[in-house]
């Protein structure tokens, strides 16, 4: 197995969570804890190997072969007209939001 190397771009967005409850028939808003979310960015055209990679946060393995969703959650893929841009994956085990990009190269093969 080859040992992918990549660097991660890391920022974060805190924000605070609301919760309705329905108290003896009147409406009363809960505010939660905070809860940061973790966004990173990997560029696939800076890593090693057939795709695999690890998660910048817990290390979880996200493998383009895993058809499960087991290990990541595909949220949303960004379109460019009709290039693809980005795709934005959820690790299932940490939270985080991963930024998939440098998908710029497919375009040069058609």
């Amino acid at each position: 197995m080859s040992k992918t190397v990549f660097q991660a771009k890391q920022f974060s967005v805190t924000f605070f969570h609301k919760v309705f409850r329905v108290v003896a028939g009147y409406g009363e808003l809960e505010e939660q804890a905070l809860q940061t979310i973790k966004f990173y960015t990997i560029d696939l055209t800076k890593i090693r190997g057939r795709g695999n990679l690890r998660c910048p946060k817990c290390r979880i393995e996200i493998s383009p072969d895993d058809r499960t969703e087991v290990a990541y959650t595909i949220l949303e893929p960004v379109m460019k007209g009709e290039s693809l841009e980005k795709v934005i994956l959820q690790c299932n085990s940490c939270g985080s939001q991963i930024h998939l990009t440098g998908f710029h190269l497919l375009h040069g093969l058609r």
